[in-house]
């Protein structure tokens, strides 16, 4: 069933009827050609529950049964409140002033209007009056009317949901001393669930959890290595490794080389409990307490 047919069946009930002069007359206008134009439908400027009919290219205002709305996208009235409910939602300021509490935003899902919260907005604010949003990466949930985790709200057909930490504007610097969203809060979108290295900060010890494109879990940090260095994040194999694991081409690592190296075991040149193998210089550690010994090719006791 289309929504169009879904939402006639709650409605059309028209309460009254009145030729106006004080609204835009959009009415097709009778031609020479096309003396009776088709009908037209369209929302009244002031009032939700309102919209103007056409006939012969005058406007006729009509009213929507009450705890209903007229809406421009689907061209008939609607359920107060429900996700067909456009008009409510593109003017939610002034619907606030007439007794609303709290409605979605039109086109964004972790965005709503808090009827209630009259509160100053800050002078650099990306948020306008009545204009809440969600705790990153929740959504506001236009049935229930509350902010949900992001994988039980639900959006409606025409409003888009935030997907990275930057997308939520309580996020982004309002002022100059402010370190920039994006390496501030690392983005998952784009990549694959699970723990993946920090946007901003690769090759570092610090890292994410992501969930479908989301940020779920913000700066883990790598702990100690147990060779006793501090574990760097691989981005390619996304797991905390040591320092000899990094290649020394990202200025971070002390990844060994087989390069002129013929086949067999070799200690790296930092310390004595780490070895490699060639080829491929697959990097492997002694216990605590023995050391690689490069004549029996193991590791001994000291």
């Amino acid at each position: 069933m289309s929504p169009k047919f879904l939402i006639s069946a709650i409605i059309v009930g028209l309460v009254a009827a009145e030729w106006v002069d004080n609204v835009p007359n959009r009415c097709p206008q009778p031609t020479d050609s096309n003396p009776n134009p088709p009908a037209f439908l369209y929302a009244h400027p002031e009032d939700c529950q309102r919209f103007i009919t056409c006939a012969h290219g005058l406007p006729t205002v009509m009213s929507c049964a009450p705890k209903t709305r007229f809406s421009d996208v689907f061209q008939t009235c609607v359920g107060e409140g429900t996700h067909y409910d456009t008009c409510t939602r593109d003017n939610a300021v002034r619907e606030c002033s007439r007794g609303a509490t709290l409605i979605g935003h039109p086109q964004i899902c972790q965005r709503y209007y808090n009827c209630s919260d009259t509160a100053q907005r800050r002078e650099r604010s990306f948020l306008g009056a009545y204009e809440v949003e969600c705790t990153y990466p929740d959504l506001f949930d236009i049935v229930e009317k509350r902010c949900k985790p992001f994988k039980e709200a639900y959006c409606g057909p025409y409003r888009v949901p935030g997907i990275g930490p930057c997308d939520y504007v309580n996020n982004l610097c309002g002022g100059a001393h402010c370190e920039p969203c994006g390496s501030r809060l690392s983005s998952c979108v784009d990549q694959p669930n699970g723990f993946n290295a920090h946007s901003g900060r690769q090759w570092s010890p610090y890292y994410v959890k992501c969930d479908s494109g989301r940020t779920v879990e913000f700066n883990l940090f790598c702990p100690k290595h147990f060779t006793g260095t501090q574990a760097i994040f691989h981005p390619i194999n996304r797991e905390c490794v040591s320092l000899w694991e990094i290649p020394r081409s990202t200025g971070f690592g002390l990844a060994p080389s087989c390069d002129g190296k013929t086949d067999g075991k070799y200690r790296v040149e930092e310390r004595a409990d780490v070895y490699y193998s060639c080829p491929g210089a697959q990097v492997s550690y002694c216990r605590s307490g023995s050391a690689f010994d490069l004549i029996s090719q193991q590791c001994t006791v000291q």
